[in-house]
């Protein structure tokens, strides 16, 4: 009998009444998409826009720190636990350069690099502290 569901051809497809075999990265890829689902409309963080494989690599540290098997088990965690849900979320955000904690300092650093950084042919900068190249962009 059809639902008039469709099935994207990398998910479970019902087969007689039975799911096929998938392989595990599949089920891992839906227990993702089902958790940030659930962590935006539970707890309102919007993670669903991020790079799905440093978000893998994050989930999968959380399940080691809390000891569970699967993204489910996280998930069960964030939709019962206000502060599990809160430190998986610090632990799932991009953490902050040290240089760019300081807002109020940014305009005056900005008003100092900017003249020169404009009369350098090609200027390049070094900014260590930053976490990624979104860091540096941002400012």
């Amino acid at each position: 009998m059809a639902l008039g569901v469709t099935y994207p051809s990398n998910r479970i497809r019902p087969s007689a009444g039975v799911v096929t075999a998938i392989d595990s990265a599949a089920i891992e890829a839906i227990e993702i998409d089902l958790f940030l689902e659930a962590l935006y409309q539970v707890r309102g963080a919007d993670f669903r826009g991020y790079d799905r494989a440093g978000l893998a690599y994050r989930l999968h540290g959380a399940m080691r720190e809390c000891g569970v098997a699967s993204i489910s088990g996280l998930q069960d965690r964030i939709l019962r636990s206000r502060p599990a849900a809160e430190a998986l979320i610090r632990t799932l955000s991009l953490r902050s350069a040290g240089l760019f904690d300081d807002c109020a300092g940014v305009p005056s650093l900005r008003a100092a690099l900017v003249p020169y950084l404009r009369s350098c042919p090609l200027p390049k900068i070094w900014i260590a502290e930053s976490t990624s190249a979104e860091d540096c962009l941002r400012w």
